[in-house]
């Protein structure tokens, strides 16, 4: 698998991913259900948290409390997401283990190029929970 087919892959998904985005329920049952087979990767702790952090982000901004994401962001890490649950794999899921990496290349890939937009909705989302309610007595 070559660097060039999964920067094609991510291309091709995150075209697919700006048309979907535009359907704020279609984009939330997708969300729901890649966070469904997120259990059918094999337990790398640091990416899988990272894809549910993604998920969260993109839920925020659907539910428009976070504005921050740029469209170039939402359009990758969806499209990754898209390429991880219905994707065209490069070579095919019922392969144990190889089958799955090219769905991690792809959301790997994702991952790095958003990585800043992500630590910035991390730091975004620690403040919230920082300025909760302040029940002074």
């Amino acid at each position: 698998m070559t660097d060039e087919a999964v920067k094609s892959a991510l291309g091709e998904s995150a075209k697919k991913a700006e048309d979907m985005f535009k359907d704020e329920e279609k984009t939330r049952g997708f969300l729901n259900e890649i966070e469904n087979k997120l259990g059918d990767f094999p337990k790398l702790d640091k990416i899988m948290d990272d894809v549910k952090t993604v998920i969260a982000m993109l839920r925020d901004v659907l539910n428009k409390k976070y504005d921050a994401l740029p469209v170039t962001a939402i359009a990758s890490l969806l499209g990754a997401l898209m390429y991880l649950l219905k994707g065209r794999d490069l070579i095919p899921d019922s392969i144990p283990v190889a089958g799955q990496l090219d769905d991690l290349a792809i959301m790997v890939l994702a991952l790095k190029l958003c990585s800043g937009d992500i630590e910035k909705y991390k730091k975004w989302r620690a403040e919230q929970k920082d300025s909760g309610p302040n029940l002074q007595v």
